[in-house]
């Protein structure tokens, strides 16, 4: 019998949440790097389109008062930013998936940033995700833009 890491329940969280709200979606594993992330390749709805699909988890970040806002810090490693570049070049929209583990595991939350809004972070080493209790958005720290 094989061990069952930790992060195999994370990542199959979020895969359970895909297939849960995409009941026609079909993901391969093509890349996994246990706990730094793992990659599919997924199919999705009737007409069948493809795109990359990265998954990502962090546990809550510890605050003075997590009834008013919530935060998770995601590291992104040499390796992580080289492959999505890679995927990238082949042309097909990839979409990184965060999940925000809290200390009770039912109220843990799944953000959804596509390549594009990564790129917008500053220091793509740690992507931070904020969000404020029952509101179903999250905030995405990015780099200043002059306008």
């Amino acid at each position: 019998m094989g061990r069952i890491n930790q992060n195999f329940f994370y990542y199959g969280a979020i895969l359970i949440a895909i297939l849960k709200n995409n009941r026609n979606a079909s993901p391969v594993l093509i890349s996994n790097d246990g706990d730094n992330g793992q990659i599919y390749k997924a199919c999705f709805g009737e007409s069948r389109k493809e795109c990359y699909l990265f998954f990502k988890y962090a546990k809550q970040r510890q605050s003075k008062d997590t009834k008013e806002y919530q935060s998770w810090s995601y590291s992104f490693s040499k390796k992580d930013k080289e492959l999505l570049h890679e995927y990238d070049l082949k042309g097909m929209p990839i979409f990184i998936y965060l999940l925000g583990i809290n200390k009770k595991f039912q109220e843990s939350q799944i953000a959804v940033l596509s390549y594009n809004e990564y790129l917008r972070v500053e220091n793509k080493q740690t992507v931070t995700i904020g969000s404020e209790p029952a509101k179903h958005k999250f905030l995405l720290f990015i780099k200043k833009t002059n306008r």
